[in-house]
């Protein structure tokens, strides 16, 4: 929660060494390349800014109307009644009305500026290539319901990057860090040339206010919209959101299309992680606590409970996870070659016993604190030629079957272009095959 980025992931995915066969909407980090309005999630801030000007306190309470609310042309709805709630059960309940009214007193300059200090509008600098700013327009460009619309998430656009960083804000103490990803550079002699170490860029707000928001967001988890989020035996909070997209062609915001998502941290006494779901065109469901909160759920378990966490249930821990959780510093073995995985194994004083008779690692696994090397030979068997362009020369290799094929390479490329043998066609007798590689 210091800026360390431990995990980016986006899906769909593509494979590196076929880049050629993706589009480049597929290839984009979109962590860090796409500016979407976050809905719910933005709430977080909005209460931020009404505790640290102390204009509400948590117990303050507000009347939701009855599930809409006109502000000059334009009606803002919740997705049911609530009627009178604490300031503390608005955020728990994620009512849009709720928030859309104890924001009133809030300046909009002041409004504008927080959401500055807290990275919108900005880059984040974590050092990748292709990040956004992000929308944020200045107050001079507001309408007059742009304050309720920007108080839940809408006319504003953020990534999920600028966001997570947003929330470690709140989850530390009121400090935003610069998020980074390169931890060390190693010189070829093993010694490390330079080192990036945690940078806080400035102070948003008091721990005392990010205390009450860590508050805030347990009970999402426990009580709110979020308890699909909470793990077993993990204490977590977080923030649901929901955002119904824009359509650019008729200018108006679809019914039946959605962004969900879910941003939340773990544990809750000693914060260590910050984890951001942003879920597009959810296919079942639409809200952030019903498809991206599981999503969170599962993540932080498999984190917490590698790291040695207790487990939720009582049932023996399996042999995979064990391995995980014991041998979490070693490389995947399947694959290696025997000769090689007990050379790494002796060095790191690990014991261990082989199973059959092969050269080749196809499983390992820990029992007993042992591990367990399961062998074979695991060769390629063809009976027709594999389409090999667009691979790298490593994994064009891995998949040829040496009986059927003499390989022979040209060109000092790493991505083979062209193959003597057309994809598809039968191995019969053993063929030489040439990849030109550029």
């Amino acid at each position: 929660h210091k800026g360390e980025i431990l995990a980016m992931a986006n899906y769909p995915t593509f494979d590196p060494n076929s880049h050629k066969y993706y589009s480049n909407a597929k290839k984009r980090n979109r962590t860090i390349t796409d500016v979407f309005e976050p809905g719910s999630t933005q709430k977080l801030f909005t209460a931020a800014m009404l505790l640290q000007e102390n204009l509400k306190r948590p117990n303050d309470i507000v009347f939701c109307e009855q599930g809409r609310y006109k502000i000059y042309d334009r009606y803002f709805r919740d997705t049911k009644a609530y009627g009178w709630m604490s300031f503390r059960r608005v955020f728990e309940k994620s009512s849009n009305i709720g928030f859309i009214k104890l924001s009133e007193p809030l300046n909009r300059n002041r409004f504008f500026k927080y959401l500055k200090q807290f990275g919108f509008g900005s880059k984040t600098g974590v050092g990748l290539a292709g990040e956004a700013t992000g929308l944020l327009e200045p107050p001079n460009n507001w309408s007059g319901v742009s304050k309720a619309s920007i108080s839940i998430g809408y006319e504003i656009g953020v990534t999920a990057l600028q966001l997570a960083t947003a929330y470690s804000a709140i989850v530390n103490g009121g400090y935003l860090y610069r998020p980074y990803v390169v931890k060390a550079k190693q010189a070829p002699d093993g010694s490390l040339s330079s080192m990036y170490e945690p940078l806080a860029v400035r102070q948003v707000l008091s721990k005392e206010a990010c205390d009450i928001l860590r508050s805030f967001m347990k009970g999402v988890v426990e009580e709110g919209t979020g308890t699909a989020a909470k793990p077993a035996s993990i204490e977590v909070g977080g923030k649901t959101g929901t955002a119904r997209k824009y359509n650019k062609q008729t200018g108006e915001y679809a019914n039946n299309r959605y962004r969900a998502s879910f941003v939340g941290f773990a544990g809750y006494e000693n914060p260590r992680y910050v984890c951001a779901v942003i879920i597009d065109d959810p296919d079942k469901g639409r809200y952030g606590g019903q498809v991206a909160a599981p999503a969170f759920r599962n993540i932080i378990q498999r984190i917490m409970y590698i790291e040695g966490h207790e487990r939720p249930d009582k049932q023996a821990v399996s042999d995979k996870l064990q391995y995980v959780q014991n041998y979490k510093e070693l490389p995947s073995l399947n694959g290696f070659d025997i000769k090689s995985a007990r050379q790494l194994l002796d060095a790191k004083g690990y014991q261990y016993r082989i199973k059959g008779n092969g050269s080749t690692i196809l499983s390992a696994w820990a029992k007993n604190e042992i591990m367990v090397l399961q062998t074979g030979e695991d060769r390629v068997h063809l009976t027709r030629m594999p389409d090999l362009k667009g691979l790298s020369k490593r994994e064009a290799m891995s998949r040829i079957d040496f009986s059927k094929l003499k390989v022979l390479i040209k060109g000092q490329g790493l991505t083979v272009q062209s193959q003597s043998i057309e994809h598809g066609q039968v191995l019969k007798n053993r063929k030489q095959v040439v990849l030109t590689c550029r």
